[in-house]
């Protein structure tokens, strides 16, 4: 039986993001990338990881989307067997936060992620 999680965990390691980047599953979009990476052995250590690079723009605009996107992570019961990497491509800088919702949405039902509640 998969326990789901509410809190949001982060990753913190460089070697979580390379696992995920290099090993898991990815889920394209116009605004986000999202990568998954589903543990055999059920743990912990369900976290999600959020990369929003300097093409995006300057520090406030960076910051806005990061913002954004755990605002909508929050309102996902994700896996705990599940490492989960988000990356915001430059198109994200001008979307809303319905937009991006509805990206989101889209990314985690085709990996099998999690459900809204």
């Amino acid at each position: 039986m998969t326990k789901y999680k509410t809190k949001l965990e982060t990753m913190q390691r460089r070697a979580d993001f390379d696992l995920v980047m290099h090993q898991g599953d990815r889920s394209r979009g116009k605004l986000i990338t999202v990568l998954a990476l589903v543990d055999e052995v059920e743990s912990l250590r369900g976290r999600v990881g959020i990369t929003v690079s300097k093409k995006v723009g300057n520090a406030v605009q960076r910051n806005l989307v990061r913002r954004r996107i755990k605002s909508i992570i929050r309102g996902y019961c994700l896996r705990t067997d599940c490492l989960v990497v988000i990356i915001a491509r430059p198109e994200a800088r001008l979307a809303t936060f319905v937009d991006l919702s509805q990206e989101m949405k889209y990314c985690f039902s085709r990996l099998n992620l999690g459900v809204r509640y």
